[in-house]
């Protein structure tokens, strides 16, 4: 079984290169805050969206919010955002997680919203996919198939 603070998934922030949005990712991202200015009921939590949550993202991402116990939670526009521009796999929703758990513990950010991802999480673009496979790499166990991020200890 893996260390309880093993340094391998210690520093995704560090790892991530970025890449800016395109024209259709920004544009979209435009929209978005735009229409949370009309309508500021459309940010929701994310386990009240019943639309999001029937994706599979949503649903591994709030289960592991729920199961490691994270003292944070998402909107459903983070979450939309972040399937718009890089989340296209169950593996990088895992990898997004770990980032939002990096970024809580060194600002302790509680709900991280459409807002702190445009602002703070991903201000100058997103992980390009050549870092987000060397996130995914390095934090596969060495003598097994196991992810540790599969690991609650790895959450503490």
């Amino acid at each position: 079984m893996p260390s309880k603070k093993d340094s391998k998934i210690q520093n995704f922030m560090e790892m991530m290169k970025i890449r800016q949005l395109t024209k259709e990712e920004s544009a979209d991202f435009i929209k978005l805050t735009m229409a949370l200015h009309q309508h500021p009921e459309i940010e929701k939590p994310l386990d009240q969206d019943e639309k999001m949550m029937s994706q599979l993202p949503a649903k591994i991402l709030a289960s592991r919010i729920e199961s490691y116990n994270l003292p944070f939670s998402m909107s459903n526009l983070f979450l939309g955002m972040s399937l718009i521009t890089f989340v296209d796999r169950p593996g990088i929703a895992m990898i997004l997680l770990r980032l939002m758990y990096d970024h809580h513990k060194k600002h302790g950010t509680k709900f991280f919203d459409i807002g702190i991802w445009g602002t703070e999480m991903f201000p100058m673009g997103v992980p390009t996919e050549e870092s987000l496979n060397e996130m995914w790499d390095s934090q596969k166990c060495d003598l097994s198939p196991d992810n540790l991020l599969d690991y609650p200890e790895n959450w503490e």
